[in-house]
């Protein structure tokens, strides 16, 4: 599942006239936390929501509105996928004219794929990133909102960073004993805290004054914690030693795998690291079996479509293709 477009905030505030010294601000913010241009300009006061809107209103030629709360209600008419994939979110329903609130409003990609695959008419309108985060942590199936990493405090990784990681004498690491390090167990709580939030893939991304830990659930990537510098050598060697990579080579991208027990579940990582500008990133995929049983109810399709495919599947004879990337 791709990752939305992103809103091409830098450029229509740099057209309307808007500050330069603020706008620097701004992209140094998001450098600094990784969140989006339209967050930080919030977030520092540097604009409100509705000089925002009105702003990326004049840019995209479209009318930017915020997400009102009642469009929770109407969550079921896009199916989750495409909200995720094309960054939409279903406004309003009359008839069957969907208002379609788009972080590019623009897309006709996304306007099709979504009239196509709905059946109704679409009248884009424009909704900020902001808006757009909160609406999918607030409809995310399940728990909804992803937390940060807690059962294990930043003061006590950093205070005991420089404690030794003990290599496991197999390729099952068993982290349901006492006898860890504190890297390991901030590993271990960070891998509970992202199993129970329907995480996929987990993202450890050095940054030029942080570290940020990253979460992916339903092809969004999102930023949970922050992290000091100064714990990233040791957890992306902790890592390393877990996954038997060879932790000297820093410069070569590699490719391991992990297996954990955890609360009596396996659990299976693979781990990428890539060298740079300022460190290794580490990615890890996590392959949960017991995750991977979904009924066809929670696929989030529409029901019309869901009628088609189990009438499909009564023909005697044919083929059924089901494609796309993985995860």
């Amino acid at each position: 599942m791709s990752k939305p477009v992103r809103q091409e905030v830098e450029t229509a505030l740099e057209k309307s006239g808007y500050p330069p010294d603020n706008l620097a601000k701004i992209k140094q913010a998001s450098i600094d936390n990784g969140l989006s241009l339209a967050h930080n300009a919030i977030a520092l006061k540097l604009i409100t929501a509705a000089d925002l809107c009105e702003k990326l209103a004049g840019y995209y030629k479209k009318p930017f509105l915020p997400i009102p709360a009642d469009a929770k209600a109407r969550v079921n008419l896009v199916p989750r996928n495409l909200i995720v994939r094309y960054g939409v979110v279903p406004i309003n329903l009359e008839g069957r004219v969907l208002t379609l609130g788009m972080l590019n409003p623009k897309d006709l990609e996304a306007a099709d794929s979504v009239s196509f695959l709905t059946g109704y008419e679409i009248n884009p309108v424009g909704v900020l990133e902001p808006d757009f985060e909160k609406f999918l942590e607030e409809t995310a199936p399940g728990t909804g909102i992803v937390s940060p990493v807690a059962p294990l405090s930043v003061d006590e990784v950093i205070s005991r960073a420089e404690e030794p990681v003990e290599e496991p004498q197999n390729s099952v690491l068993q982290i349901t004993g006492t006898s860890e390090s504190t890297i390991q167990k901030f590993i271990k709580s960070m891998c509970a805290d992202a199993l129970s939030n329907r995480v996929s893939d987990i993202h450890i991304e050095p940054q030029e004054k942080v570290l940020l830990l990253r979460y992916r659930v339903d092809g969004m990537l999102r930023t949970v914690q922050r992290l000091p510098l100064t714990v990233h050598t040791q957890l992306v060697s902790a890592l390393k030693i877990m996954a038997q990579l060879d932790i000297t080579e820093s410069r070569r991208p590699q490719d391991g795998r992990l297996s954990l027990r955890l609360d009596s579940r396996n659990i299976d990582l693979r781990i990428a690291t890539i060298a740079t500008h300022y460190g290794e990133n580490v990615v890890m995929r996590i392959l949960d079996s017991s995750a991977a049983k979904v009924s066809m109810n929670d696929l989030g399709m529409p029901d019309y479509i869901h009628a088609q495919l189990k009438e499909l599947g009564l023909q005697n004879t044919g083929m059924l293709l089901v494609t796309g990337p993985t995860g």
